[in-house]
């Protein structure tokens, strides 16, 4: 079927592929629809979109129910429907284990969930999270000798949560945790919190753009330039313009004089000292008016 497509897209005259090749398809084709196993619990359409708190939970879901007509790309109907929770659920691991085989636990795609649960519960992200929980139940009932159905469920839930397992809106009870007994200082606090506030308290991490605004005039800015910092006024530029003078935009190092307003001596003996100070450059004779 797909290089069928592919043939009708290259050949057909239809599209702007005729010097285009198909490089790589997967070899594998990956069925949306999955044989599931039966558990104690069926997960079902009501437990996704109504978010309900199931005791025993052990992972969570967040994808939308995207359900697929049956005939595929030869459906008369849209190609999918999603029905959306207004936020995560709850995966119980009742749904993790068999209803009739005492040592067979659930993972991944298998899990116990209806046709349309399953249209959620099927995408890679969300089966990684669930994942974590039957490993887990399987070394507890392995160390302790018990079949997963017999197994103390809050011990697993204490196990998974200090494996920092994905298990939402689960309240740690660990007697070994001491982040239960343990106290919150700080040495200060920040009563509110806002623009104004932060701008008075982290002057150097305005924009540019804010301290132009800002009230009292512009303040200096940080420019790189030749490999050091050096601060000049931001305004240098738009006042040479303003003032007729070379729009050019300088190059090199700026320097500062003590006196703006003062002329710089770019004289100096022939051979000696020329503009700048530099060594080996002749002074330039003064340009005439007009």
């Amino acid at each position: 079927m797909i290089h069928g497509i592919w043939d009708h897209i290259k050949n057909s005259g239809e599209f702007d592929a005729a010097n285009m090749t198909l490089e790589w398809v997967g070899s594998v084709p990956g069925k949306r629809e999955y044989r599931r196993f039966l558990g104690d619990h069926v997960l079902h359409q009501g437990d996704i979109l109504d978010q309900t708190e199931l005791a025993d939970r052990v992972a969570f879901g967040c994808w939308s129910i995207d359900l697929h007509p049956p005939k595929g790309m030869y459906s008369d109907g849209d190609g999918a429907k999603q029905r959306y929770a207004e936020g995560i659920y709850h995966i119980p691991y009742r749904s993790l284990h068999s209803v009739n085989t005492t040592n067979l636990l659930l993972a991944g795609r298998n899990i116990s969930a209806s046709h349309v649960a399953f249209g959620s519960t099927r995408v890679m992200a969300t089966c990684a999270t669930v994942g974590q929980a039957p490993g887990t139940a399987a070394a507890l009932c392995a160390a302790q000798g018990v079949a997963p159905r017999a197994l103390d469920v809050p011990a697993m839930q204490r196990t998974l949560l200090r494996e920092d397992a994905s298990v939402v809106g689960l309240a740690s009870s660990d007697p070994d945790d001491l982040a239960l007994g343990a106290a919150v200082t700080a040495s200060s606090s920040l009563t509110e919190l806002g623009a104004e506030t932060l701008l008075e308290r982290l002057p150097t991490t305005t924009s540019r753009h804010a301290r132009r605004t800002a009230p009292g005039g512009p303040s200096p800015v940080r420019r790189t330039t030749g490999g050091a910092d050096r601060c000049t006024p931001w305004t240098s530029r738009s006042r040479r313009r303003r003032s007729g003078s070379s729009s050019r935009r300088p190059t090199g190092r700026l320097r500062h004089t003590s006196s703006p307003s003062a002329p710089t001596d770019r004289s100096g003996p022939a051979g000696g000292a020329g503009r700048a100070g530099r060594p080996g450059r002749s002074a330039r004779p003064a340009r005439r008016p007009g």
